[in-house]
């Protein structure tokens, strides 16, 4: 009777040894009559070297991971925190490159509208400036100005694009399609009103500021210029110039890089770079009208000509606007492929990395903690274990 207990038991015994091995992946590592032999205490036939799985089959586990566990893996799925952190660090590394240069611009702008200095004349003094003393440049208050404006709009811009990504990931999980339809249009609506109005906030501080450091006031005359008020339609022209600059460069080339792909079959990434060089460039002869009228109003609120009928001061600023808008649009179309075309494109390469770094992390946890990792130390440790009981 205790005979037949016996030989039962070391008959299943080598069944559940190579079922075990089997769960744990070794049974292509280790044959059947190899374990079976380890189960009999047959110490000969246990290998001298503990198979380790390659790298090809660690690919191998990564690859054949559950679908559900690779949908969740992605950018939208990303830790919110992290990504929105990512949003402004990039943000600010893009623009304190660019700003040197938009600074350099911009100063030009108002001096030639003022009559204080040509554009050229005036970028060549600020270029001289800058390469004779960059640490004080930078720490100038012109520079600092432009870094605000510039980087308080690209996070902004990359900010609300991430939470409009994160609603619309949620909303897909747990809404109907209806909802999930609309959940983009609003997120769009609500990136370009948001940056708008930081962009507009900070963008006309910053030209209150350079209209009245870079004015055509004498010394004596200076406590009278920094008392002299902003006209409303100064305001106003530069609020529809920042409405067409955000527009053309934060909404306008995601919908018409999506309409290139869909008709043209070209790559989206190509298509993307050449749509943020081109529409805010395009952009410049809308917004660089309304930023030289807002110039003009505010140098020329005391001048005769505002004595004049309303007729006759329309015709005498689309005459200054003739004289000198060439020279603006010019400066501003140089301002705008660092600012927002340049800028841009690094901004969203930057931004990708960043992203697809967080998702690799993800991968990378999310691997440690599946069975088939877990396994292998597991594994490991029973060879171990049945070598040191021989």
């Amino acid at each position: 009777m205790g005979v037949e207990v016996i030989s039962e038991r070391n008959s299943n015994q080598p069944t559940a040894m190579a079922t075990s091995a089997r769960s744990l992946g070794l049974s292509q590592a280790m044959p059947l009559q190899r374990i079976q032999n380890m189960s009999l205490g047959t110490v000969s036939e246990i290998p001298s070297k503990i198979p380790v799985p390659s790298s090809a089959t660690t690919h191998n586990i990564q690859r054949n991971q559950r679908n559900d566990d690779i949908e969740a893996f992605s950018p939208a799925s990303a830790p919110l925190h992290m990504k929105l952190v990512g949003d402004v660090a990039v943000a600010l590394a893009v623009t304190f490159g660019v700003s040197p240069f938009l600074t350099v611009v911009d100063k030009a702008i108002v001096e030639s509208a003022n009559g204080t200095k040509p554009i050229l004349t005036s970028a060549r003094d600020s270029v001289i400036a800058m390469g004779r003393h960059p640490i004080q440049y930078i720490k100038s208050p012109t520079f600092l100005l432009m870094w605000v404006v510039y980087g308080a709009t690209y996070s902004t811009a990359n900010s609300f694009k991430t939470l409009e990504e994160h609603q619309s990931h949620q909303a897909k999980r747990t809404a109907n399609g209806s909802s999930v339809s609309a959940v983009p249009q609003i997120g769009k609506m609500g990136t370009f009103l948001g940056t708008t109005l930081v962009n507009s906030g900070a963008s006309i501080m910053k030209d209150r500021a350079y209209a009245r450091m870079f004015s055509a006031a004498t010394p004596a005359a200076t406590s009278t210029s920094y008392s002299k008020s902003f006209p409303k339609a100064t305001y106003a022209m530069w609020m529809m110039r920042d409405l067409s600059v955000i527009g053309s460069s934060f909404i306008l080339p995601d919908l018409v890089t999506s309409h290139i792909v869909e008709t043209y079959r070209v790559d989206a990434a190509k298509a993307q770079s050449i749509c943020q060089l081109t529409i805010p460039v395009a952009a410049q002869f809308v917004a660089g009208p309304f930023h030289f009228l807002g110039l003009d109003l505010y140098n020329r609120q005391h001048h005769p000509s505002m004595q004049m009928s309303i007729g006759q001061r329309i015709m005498d600023r689309g005459w200054a606007l003739y004289q000198g808008i060439g020279p603006v649009v010019a400066a501003r179309i140089a301002r705008i492929a660092p600012g927002y075309g340049i800028g841009g494109v690094w901004n969203t390469k930057l931004r990708t990395a960043w992203r697809q770094n967080l998702v690799q992390r993800q991968n990378n946890k999310a691997y440690l903690q599946t069975p088939e990792c877990q396994s292998i130390p597991l594994a490991l440790s029973l060879v171990k274990q049945e070598r040191s009981v021989a």
